[in-house]
């Protein structure tokens, strides 16, 4: 009955012309894909959000104070290094006056900012403000990234819990004297209940796994 028992575990189972222009560049930037790491083999880790976020707000503190957008831009590449290589290049690009929006969009997480330069050239709104809209929108979407990973803590954990529990089950079931092993292995039923109980645990956890990770793209 326990040897029973326990092979049974084992299957657990109106807007602005601006704004317009503004969202649509806002759009076309969040379509981008996010790289929130480094890439293996690359020569340097992509711009994280969060660095994206830290940068948008360090060049819009040195607009404000006065600093030129090469100036501003060179800046805050002294002091995100992380950043540094796409922020060198586009205070390079302003200082030539050439587009500055083609190279920051180089970087996936910098696009927010490219969008900010481009509403810039084409509807010339101020610098500052269209930073202001990018540093804010970062800032919810790393909340909304952190809330989401935060939520989605329990149902992970509890998921890799009842996966273990066939094994549990066996450890109850030898302790009781039941002797699971010897019908799981030693006969042909037993051998096919534990080949579907290991397959099943092994699609609930990829399913549980995909899940989290379309959660987190979402």
């Amino acid at each position: 009955m326990w040897g029973l028992l326990a092979a049974a575990l084992l299957a657990w189972p109106g807007p602005s012309p601006a704004r317009v222009r503004w969202r649509a560049l806002a759009r076309s930037a969040d379509r981008a894909p996010a790289h929130r790491g480094p890439r293996r083999g690359a020569a340097r880790p992509f711009v994280g959000e969060a660095e994206a976020l830290r940068a948008v707000r360090s060049v819009r503190a040195e607009l404000a104070a006065g600093a030129s957008p090469a100036q501003a831009l060179a800046a805050t590449a002294r002091v995100e290094p992380g950043a540094a290589t796409v922020l060198r290049a586009a205070a390079g690009a302003a200082a030539a006056a050439q587009d500055v929006s083609t190279v920051l969009a180089r970087e996936p997480a910098m696009r927010g900012m490219a969008a900010a330069w481009g509403l810039v050239d084409a509807a010339g709104v101020p610098l500052t403000a269209a930073l202001d809209g990018v540093a804010a929108d970062l800032g919810r979407r790393i909340e909304q990234q952190q809330a989401v990973t935060t939520a989605l803590a329990g149902p992970r954990a509890a998921a890799f819990v009842l996966a273990g529990l066939p094994g549990l089950g066996l450890l109850l079931a030898a302790g009781m004297g039941a002797r699971p092993l010897d019908f799981l292995v030693g006969t042909s039923v037993g051998r096919l209940v534990a080949v579907a109980g290991l397959l099943l645990d092994g699609l609930g956890i990829a399913w549980t796994s995909h899940l989290a990770r379309s959660a987190q793209r979402a």
